[in-house]
């Protein structure tokens, strides 16, 4: 996991390739967060094996949890308009003012929240176009180093 979201964000920049550089950074830096004796403690009880446990295996075997049946619940629109004030004329000019605020602040809800997605939207476009700058950039500072073969396979730029 730890390496998934290390090259999580880079994969999203450029899909077609991750640099051996990159990968390599991005597995060191993953390493030392995933490799925690806690990370490593919970992937054994995940799994449910323990070590020189015997009373926590006799306690799993004699304790199996019953399923549990899921729950089917039927979803109401919460959305649905009262159309009885469009089917009827108006008596008189405050039904209609009524009418017309309700449909008025059932608009400037929507908008807002249209309006907010659009935003956060083009936030999450913005910073994602930054990082493939930075990505470019590195790389093409990568290209203008120079280079050394080790052991006349893998090349690297210092």
């Amino acid at each position: 996991r730890a390496l998934a979201t290390e090259t999580d964000q880079l994969s999203r920049l450029d899909p077609g390739r991750i640099a051996r550089v990159d990968w390599t950074l991005m597995y060191i830096r993953a390493r030392e967060k995933a490799l925690t004796s806690s990370n490593i403690k919970s992937g054994w009880c995940a799994t449910g094996l323990e070590l020189l446990s015997p009373i926590t295996v006799i306690d799993k075997i004699a304790s199996k949890p019953t399923p549990t049946p899921l729950d089917t619940r039927t979803t109401t629109n919460s959305d649905s308009l009262d159309l009885s004030l469009l089917n009827s004329s108006p008596l008189d000019s405050t039904n209609l003012r009524q009418a017309n605020s309700m449909l008025n602040s059932a608009l400037q809800t929507r908008i807002t929240r249209t309006f907010e997605t659009t935003q956060s939207e083009l936030v999450t476009v913005r910073k994602e176009l930054t990082n493939i700058r930075e990505l470019l950039r590195t790389r093409k500072a990568r290209k203008i180093g120079k280079r050394v073969a080790l052991k006349g396979r893998f090349m690297f730029s210092t």
